[in-house]
């Protein structure tokens, strides 16, 4: 299975995919085609997801992009400043996946956690860049990757069926900046 943002989204990428036999999850840009396509969804097919936030308000739907799947997460703000964004914003991506519409849709949010990762490294050892030294910066990429995967590891070999928590890594990690 493959789960991507738009910066994936190739029509003829996805359709090699499908005819491989390949799972797809990948986002698609809001272009007027597909604008279109959620204007096109009756209010009635929007169903709210239940676990979200009290500050906003999340639905999720479904329609075709061609021979695909086109589902939908449209949020909004609820609350003291909903009125700095009233209207809906809008999150679609192309799957070909038969599993549930708030199934693929969780699946597909999954892939963000290497938002979270990055995050982390630039958290730690990556925070030193640049040093202005090659073999410096050589060093700290060493060290992060290393700490990195090894806490990944870690956390998979102590806790096999959970998810690894990437945004706590950091307390595993020893190699911090000294003090100004």
């Amino acid at each position: 299975m493959i789960r991507a943002d738009s910066g994936f989204e190739n029509r003829k990428l996805i359709r090699v995919l499908h005819r491989q036999g390949v799972e797809f999850l990948i986002a698609v840009k809001q272009s007027t085609t597909i604008r279109a396509l959620i204007a096109e969804i009756p209010e009635s097919d929007w169903v709210t997801i239940t676990n979200y936030p009290d500050t906003g308000e999340a639905q999720i739907a479904e329609t075709r992009l061609g021979d695909f799947r086109l589902i939908v997460r449209r949020t909004r703000l609820l609350g003291a400043q909903a009125e700095l964004f009233p209207d809906w914003r809008h999150h679609a991506f192309a799957t070909n996946r038969t599993v549930p519409t708030l199934t693929a849709d969780i699946d597909h949010r999954d892939h963000a956690t290497i938002e979270f990762a990055i995050r982390d490294l630039k958290d730690q050892a990556l925070a030193h860049f640049p040093t202005g030294r090659f073999a410096a910066n050589s060093a700290w990429t060493v060290i992060a990757a290393l700490s990195h995967n090894l806490g990944r590891c870690s956390t998979q070999l102590g806790l096999p069926n959970r998810p690894v928590q990437t945004a706590r890594a950091r307390r595993l990690i020893c190699f911090r900046s000294p003090p100004a």
